[in-house]
Parts: structure tokens; sequence; C-alpha cells
């Protein structure tokens, strides 16, 4: 005859008169006196946790994702229930399509219009103050941001007579086609090979 075990139940209090177990009164009471509800410490959702681990100060957090985030330190912002963390361009996201200073802007001025995206007038990320967000087109904004780059790179000189030509981002090497065609003839570049080599 198989085994039965009589007693009180460690996890619910019930007493049995059963196979499982000579502690618990079923498979669900024995399952549930190793595992805990937990909170994760990256999101805040509630998960299951096995105790045994939860003493070792293990599953601390309610997946992957969220360990790996929580690893990076980076930092989390709350904004209407949603939690908002910095990255790796600067942005406070909740998801790749959820990005905080869209969100604020919406909610104050209604949607985005197509072909048009939010600028940070101070060119801060994380400040996102509608005060310091505005409306631009697409077009204009790259144009702004590759004008404001090309000011910070620095001087390119002409390598013949040393005349600042530009910044960083200008493909020539002369100020004029004067120096070009000595810079050329100093390389003992003459005629059709010429016609191959940038300014």
């Amino acid at each position: 005859m198989p085994i039965t075990y009589s007693g009180i139940c460690e996890n619910c209090g019930k007493e049995y008169h059963r196979k499982p177990s000579p502690k618990f009164c079923s498979w669900a009471c024995y399952v549930a006196s190793r595992w805990m509800e937990r909170t994760c410490e990256h999101c805040g959702k509630k998960f299951m946790a096995r105790k045994v681990y939860v003493a070792r100060g293990q599953m601390l957090y309610c997946s992957v994702k969220c360990g790996n985030l929580a690893a990076i330190k980076r930092p989390v912002v709350e904004h209407n229930g949603d939690r908002y963390t910095l990255d790796n361009q600067g942005y406070y996201v909740a998801s790749p399509n959820k990005k905080l200073h869209r969100i604020i802007w919406e909610e104050a001025n209604g949607p985005i219009p197509d072909g048009h995206i939010i600028h940070h007038r101070d060119g801060d990320k994380t400040n996102n103050d509608i005060a310091n967000l505005e409306l631009i087109a697409w077009g204009v904004h790259s144009r702004n941001h590759n004008i404001s780059r090309a000011e910070s790179l620095p001087n390119k000189f002409c390598v013949t007579c040393c005349k600042v030509i530009g910044h960083g981002h200008t493909g020539r090497k002369t100020c004029s086609d004067d120096c070009w065609r000595l810079a050329l003839s100093r390389a003992g570049i003459r005629g059709n090979r010429a016609r191959h080599h940038s300014r």
C-alpha cells in the first residue's frame, strides 16, 4: 500500500491525511512554501522568487533585462506612473518608442505632426521642462545640428599657404586652385594623374 501521511500542513495549517508529503497537505502548499512574492528593485513589478535564493540575497529583479539595467546604474525618473531610464543617446525612455520629452510635449500641445521632432532648446536632453521643448521640422533640426557640430571642429588649414579654409568637416586641402596646383607639383604629380587628386 502507498504511504499516507497525517499531520498539520506547514504552509496553510490545515489538517491532512494524504500521500504527497509528510509536511504539506497538497502540491500547491509545497510549492507555495518555497516561493514568496517580491517587488523588483528596478521596475517595481511584483514577481515570485524562491525563498532559498532570497535568503542568499539573490533574485532582486523580475527579469534579466531589469537586472542588466540596474547593473548599469543609469538615472531613472518617473512620469505618470511610468519609469524612464537614461538611454545611450542621452534621452529618458520607457521603451524604444516612448521618449519622455515627446510625451511631455504631446501632453501640453497634442500629437506631433509628421515630419517634425521635439528639440531641446538648451541642448540638454535630460532637461524635459516644457519651456525647454520646441517643435521643429526634421530637416531644419538636422541642418542646425550639422552646423553646430561643424563649428565645434578645429579649423582646417591650406596645406600650401596655411590659410584657414574652414572647419574640419570640409574635404578641401587647399584654399585655391593655385595652391592646389602648387601642392601637386611639389608632390611630383602632373598631367592626367592630377585629375584623380582632390583639392
